[in-house]
């Protein structure tokens, strides 16, 4: 079975110092071989292996998220993972500690990304959303003052700049991470 896994998701998946695909869902396919599952991990980026997952050459994906326009055309398996949100604040801002206060605020968030899919899809918790094309201009437009608040999924790498912003853990906002199939392909399902 041929499994694609994202090379830049860490700590879900990403690639060692030797350019190995490592992180929880490499480690979770190493376990699963180890109870008779033979993969094969593709590594790439999401729209690389998206791509190849549409045209065929995969025959499952790690760590997606379930959308309307995706139940379409894939089938999920239990959740393997979930991540909470990160909110990142200026340090003169009022503390954000679960989505409800996130009503009446303006959030920024990175265009395309599974926190923008899924803010959007809650209106924003309350929140007025706008969306930016990378993190770093994501946490400038709070550092600005032009939103109030960013939420990210994943934390920034170390060293990565975070605009002097605290961050803090959204416990009740919660990205839930599947292995997709192809729609009607109940035999691969099954074996994941």
């Amino acid at each position: 079975m041929r499994v694609g896994v994202e090379i830049n998701s860490e700590p879900l998946s990403f690639l060692d110092a030797r350019g190995q695909p490592t992180g929880f869902s490499a480690e979770l396919l190493q376990a699963m071989a180890k109870h008779g599952l033979e993969t094969e991990i593709v590594k790439g980026y999401w729209t690389d292996i998206l791509k190849d997952f549409n045209a065929g050459r995969i025959d499952a994906l790690a760590n997606v998220n379930i959308t309307d326009e995706r139940r379409a055309v894939m089938d999920f398996s239990i959740s393997h993972a979930y991540l909470h949100g990160i909110i990142y604040l200026r340090r003169d801002h009022a503390p954000i500690r679960q989505k409800a206060d996130l009503a009446g605020r303006k959030l920024a968030v990175l265009r395309g990304s599974v926190t923008y899919y899924t803010a959007t899809a809650k209106h924003g918790w309350g929140a007025e959303v706008t969306a930016f094309p990378s993190i770093p201009e994501t946490l400038a437009a709070v550092q600005n003052g032009t939103c109030d608040a960013a939420l990210l999924m994943l934390p920034l790498p170390r060293g990565a700049d975070d605009h002097g912003l605290r961050s803090a853990f959204l416990g009740d906002i919660t990205f839930r991470f599947y292995f997709a199939v192809h729609k009607g392909d109940a035999e691969t399902l099954a074996r994941l």
